[in-house]
């Protein structure tokens, strides 16, 4: 069953990396959440620091093609 998965999980990778198409939207879209979320939370400075993390990887869950 292993092997079926890194099979599928190996494909999906090299497909991914020929075209870079879904990866730069991801990167982008990525990027303009950490960008709103700066001014969202502007009156609390000290707690965007510790947040950003965390709101990225949520941008990039979110901006993820499920095909």
């Amino acid at each position: 069953m292993l092997a079926k998965i890194w099979a599928v999980f190996r494909k999906d990778l090299l497909i991914e990396l020929r075209t870079k198409d879904s990866l730069n939207a991801m990167l982008f879209f990525g990027i303009v959440v950490l960008v709103i979320f700066n001014f969202a939370l502007e009156s609390i400075r000290d707690s965007i620091r510790a947040a950003a993390p965390g709101v990225l990887w949520v941008a990039f869950a979110f901006s993820e093609p499920w095909d």
